[in-house]
């Protein structure tokens, strides 16, 4: 298993997401290793080996998350502190 190329025509990560300030994912919702991001709060989540879920260090309260259509996304300069939601 390898790192998806992100030039890969079509290729695309999909997170679970809240929009919820304070939610937080349940023990056992996400597999070991699986992102999830609170749009909310700005709040990178991923699944532990123990299954419960763990706040990405560095990454709370401080991460810039923006949702935005896959046109609009093609159109800009995406910056190294964001997390672009891509929307249909």
């Amino acid at each position: 298993m390898g790192f998806v190329d992100p030039n890969i025509s079509g290729a695309r990560v999909r997170l679970r997401r809240s929009t919820t300030t304070g939610d937080a994912p349940a023990t056992g919702e996400l597999r070991p290793g699986e992102p999830a991001v609170n749009a909310a709060d700005g709040v990178l989540y991923v699944g532990k080996l123990d299954g419960t879920a763990g706040v990405v260090p560095g990454a709370e309260g401080f991460v810039k998350i923006v949702s935005l259509t896959q046109s609009a996304y093609d159109a800009i300069t995406p910056a190294s502190d964001t997390l672009y939601i891509i929307t249909s």
